[in-house]
């Protein structure tokens, strides 16, 4: 937890233990949620996107905070559909 908060991230913890980290954007509001087995929830604006395990955690920050405008680009593509 100590990189997701040097990345710029919050962390919340809730009484069951889990873990809740906020990726801070501009344009979105992403929550990354514990679950089970080392897996985690994307959420953006409310909206469950994908699960991801603890390793793809960090490189999927870093990517976001490299290219903030990538969901953006992905929901501008499935619009135009």
């Amino acid at each position: 937890m100590n990189q997701i908060k040097l990345l710029g991230c919050t962390t919340y913890q809730n009484l069951d233990n889990q873990w809740l980290i906020e990726i801070p954007t501009d344009h979105r509001k992403l929550l990354l949620q514990e679950h089970k087995n080392n897996k985690w929830l994307l959420i953006s604006n409310g909206d469950p996107q994908m699960f991801l395990n603890t390793r793809q955690i960090l490189q999927y920050i870093k990517k976001i905070q490299k290219n903030p405008l990538i969901f953006k680009t992905k929901e501008a593509a499935i619009s135009s559909k």
